[in-house]
This record gives C-alpha cells, sequence and structure tokens, in this order.
C-alpha cells in the first residue's frame, strides 16, 4: 500500500526509544509530535502526557503493520483493536483513546487532529497521562502512531 504521506495515531504510548531531540528521522517526528500535544494540553491548563515506553513499542508495532499489510484503520488484521492490542501486550487501562491521521509532516497532522472534534477531545482528554508514539517508514513515507492512556 502506498501513501502519499504520513500516518499518525493517538492510541497508548509505544516505541523502543526515548522521546529526545536526535538526527534520528523518526525520533524527530515523535518528537514534534509531542511537543505539540503537550503544547495544546499546556493552553488547555492540563497536564502534559509523558512517554512511556511499553506504549511506544506498542505504536511502532501497529504503524509498522499498517505498512506491511495496507490499510488505514484502526482495526488491524493482526491485532484487533487498538484496545485489543493493549490488553493483550499487558498494558493495563481503565480509558484509552486512538487518532489516526496521513500527511506529509508531524506539524500538520496535528492541525488535522485539532481541526477533528473527536481527535482534538483524545488530545485535551485530562484522563490521559501517557502517550505512545510509533513511527515506521516506507519508502519516502512515514508512519507515526501516538497513543493515549488515562489516568488509573
Amino acid at each position: 500500500m502506498k501513501y502519499n504521506a504520513y500516518v499518525l495515531t493517538a492510541l497508548a504510548q509505544l516505541i523502543d526509544f526515548t522521546l529526545s531531540p536526535s538526527s534520528n528521522a523518526y525520533t524527530d517526528q515523535a518528537v514534534i509530535i509531542l511537543k505539540l500535544v503537550n503544547s495544546e494540553r499546556a493552553k488547555a491548563g492540563i497536564p502534559p502526557l509523558k512517554a512511556n515506553s511499553d506504549l511506544n513499542k506498542l505504536a511502532f508495532m501497529k504503524s509498522q503493520d499498517i505498512v506491511e499489510n495496507g490499510y488505514f484503520s484502526h482495526h488491524s488484521p493482526a491485532y484487533g483493536s487498538p484496545f485489543d492490542m493493549m490488553k493483550s501486550y499487558g498494558i493495563n487501562y481503565t480509558c484509552a483513546g486512538e487518532n489516526l491521521a496521513i500527511d506529509k509532516c508531524a506539524a500538520n497532522a496535528h492541525r488535522a487532529w485539532m481541526n477533528s472534534k473527536t481527535h482534538r477531545e483524545n488530545i485535551l482528554n485530562p484522563y490521559f497521562i501517557e502517550v505512545g508514539i510509533g513511527v515506521c517508514k516506507e519508502a519516502n513515507e512515514s508512519y507515526e502512531i501516538k497513543e493515549n492512556t488515562p489516568q488509573t
């Protein structure tokens, strides 16, 4: 499956890297998303989301699954729903949400999320305390996943 843009998702925190600036394009995109999301939360008086390495791993797995299996959906042929995936990998949560978007850059995808009522609600959900961002690349396209878990 070919996309002409980036895929971004919000659900739980997943990917096996620390969210800090580096020369790695994947990490750079994740850092941009995390900063943009937390900037919006700060404007709304909501505490920032914290990176969770287990959720980062799952976000990466989901983004890689999207690339390798050529679909764009909250339901994965391999993992089921985002909630099923988190449960099957031992992620405990009270509630969770997932955002998906396709764009050429993280900032544009984030803007699209903020212009969508349901995506914006996920980003600004005060019960979410952790985030996972997954980035997977195919050819010249990056696929990113961001997942949020709520306070328990």
